[in-house]
């Protein structure tokens, strides 16, 4: 039997809230990615990390908003993002922060693998998901985007951007498939 990557709900929870700002019923949503009430009401909770995938993808396509990862993203500032927001905004450069990022993300995260590559002055981040079925869905990578851009830019006051951003999406896996392999795990 394949291994449950479980992940922190911090990014449920923010879907959640979105959902209740726009007051959109989400319990139904909810039971597809295999989640209930309990399980994004503490940020701290680990939860399935496919079914957080399952639940910003959907979330996305109910709130009509191709941009929600981006969104929730760049709102999120790095001193609520726990352990992780603590230790790579304590580190004392920038540089160190992306290399405690890449050790530490296994203690919030387990479905994602991330690898940091320097070049001289350029250094290269790469996420990417464990497991290949859940490669190349959208929200979740804009997030992780949004979210490292927005804590660089905390960390040092300056408007830092990347030179480059490539992404793999495509939702290449319909919906309904995408909920059935969530479902199943």
């Amino acid at each position: 039997m394949p291994r449950t990557h479980k992940i922190d709900a911090r990014l449920a929870c923010l879907v959640i809230e979105e959902f209740c700002r726009r007051r959109v019923p989400f319990d139904n949503v909810l039971e597809e990615v295999g989640l209930r009430r309990v399980d994004v009401a503490d940020p701290e909770t680990r939860i399935p990390y496919a079914s957080v995938l399952g639940l910003i993808e959907r979330a996305a396509t109910l709130l009509d908003d191709p941009s929600l990862g981006l969104r929730l993203g760049a709102s999120h500032d790095a001193h609520d993002s726990g352990l992780l927001g603590f230790v790579v905004l304590n580190s004392p450069t920038l540089m160190d922060a992306l290399a405690n990022l890449q050790r530490y993300f296994r203690v919030v995260g387990e479905g994602e693998d991330v690898e940091l590559n320097r070049s001289g002055p350029h250094v290269v981040l790469r996420f990417r998901e464990t497991d290949p079925d859940l490669r190349g869905l959208r929200h979740n990578s804009d997030y992780l985007a949004a979210v490292l851009v927005r804590a660089c830019r905390d960390m040092t006051r300056k408007r830092i951007s990347p030179l480059r951003a490539e992404f793999m999406h495509g939702n290449r896996m319909p919906k309904s498939n995408m909920l059935n392999t969530l479902a199943a795990r």
